[in-house]
């Protein structure tokens, strides 16, 4: 009787796209090269580190070493995920472990790369830095759909933000078929300098072919980094931090946008130097309202602290009315937590 792996090769392939477990991937690449050929694409389609207190040593430089030797495997990249949410905002980042990383090889790599910030990134590749082994990961991934940075990925103004950057305004390999990007983080309340991210959000609107963006966006005065960017493609946007000047700053620049989601992070001891204190409604639907011809999905909710919440904290300020909603004729699909109507503050 013949065996699985003497099946014909696109029988092979159906089988492990849409039975074999994603976790089994690795295991079937030892059994022999026909399954190996076969499971290999589906390894490395999609790629997620998780780097948090349960998982302070992920596989990222181990990873990275796989794809210099065979560079064959960075076409079947599509997507990278970059989550990790739990780690102290107070301390300093922990070090990776470098032992057995070939860091002479990964150094001739930045240098060859010439950016301007190539000693920074050697610096933090020798210290074991998340941001400077993450930034070289995606360096030269130019053919994934799918990008995803979460919290602990994010630290201000880090090496894996100037890569960003890099990649956006051609130092480094452009991001060619990148539909979803998302760079998400909370708040972070006990180093806020890991909050100033603007430039670098402001910069992933550049990249003209995305159509769903997920973004958190700090308050402070910005320009478009190289004039306003081509938001055609766009058409979902999550926005979380931003007020409503800074939501039309957006908003006027997305023809074609048909989902909105947008998040409010309010803080009872807040920081009044740098966080916005006054939940608007007036002014977030009157940037809301620059959409209005396209908009078919409206999500808005509010955060407090970090969690998502259902009912408004004493002493938060809500103000406006959601009466502009009625301008809004496409609109299919509303969500507001109706524990924030003002009137009921009033």
């Amino acid at each position: 009787m013949a065996g699985f792996s003497d099946a014909p090769a696109e029988v092979i392939d159906n089988i492990v796209r849409f039975v074999i477990r994603r976790a089994d991937f690795a295991n079937l690449c030892l059994v022999n090269k026909g399954l190996h050929r076969s499971a290999v694409p589906h390894l490395y389609s999609s790629i997620k580190i998780t780097w948090d207190r349960e998982h302070p040593n992920p596989s990222i430089s181990p990873l990275i070493r796989t794809l210099v030797q065979s560079p064959e495997l960075v076409v079947l990249i599509d997507e990278i995920y970059l989550f990790g949410e739990y780690l102290s905002d107070t301390a300093e980042r922990p070090s990776l472990n470098t032992t057995g990383i070939p860091l002479d090889q990964f150094i001739n790599i930045i240098n060859e790369s010439q950016v301007p910030y190539a000693s920074t990134w050697i610096d933090g590749l020798k210290s074991g830095n998340m941001d400077a082994f993450a930034g070289l990961l995606i360096a030269n991934l130019s053919k994934i759909t799918s990008l995803r940075i979460t919290h602990n990925f994010i630290n201000g103004d880090d090496i894996l933000g100037k890569v960003l950057l890099s990649k956006v305004f051609g130092e480094l390999p452009a991001f060619e078929r990148l539909k979803t990007m998302s760079y998400v983080k909370r708040m972070d309340r006990g180093n806020w300098e890991r909050n100033q991210i603007v430039e670098y959000v402001a910069s992933l609107f550049h990249i003209p072919t995305i159509t769903d963006m997920s973004v958190s966006m700090t308050n402070e005065p910005f320009e478009w980094p190289r004039g306003e960017p081509n938001l055609d493609c766009l058409t979902s946007l999550h926005i979380e931090w931003a007020i409503g000047s800074v939501l039309a700053e957006v908003l006027l620049l997305t023809p074609n946008l048909k989902s909105l989601s947008w998040r409010w992070i309010y803080h009872a001891d807040v920081n009044e130097e740098r966080e916005f204190t006054v939940l608007d409604y007036d002014q977030i639907f009157l940037a809301v309202s620059l959409v209005e011809e396209t908009l078919e999905t409206l999500v808005l909710s509010f955060v407090v602290g970090d969690d998502d919440y259902d009912r408004a904290p004493v002493g938060m300020d809500i103000r406006g009315s959601f009466s502009r909603l009625s301008e809004l004729e496409r609109l299919k699909e509303l969500s507001i937590p109706m524990a924030s109507e003002p009137s009921l503050y009033l």
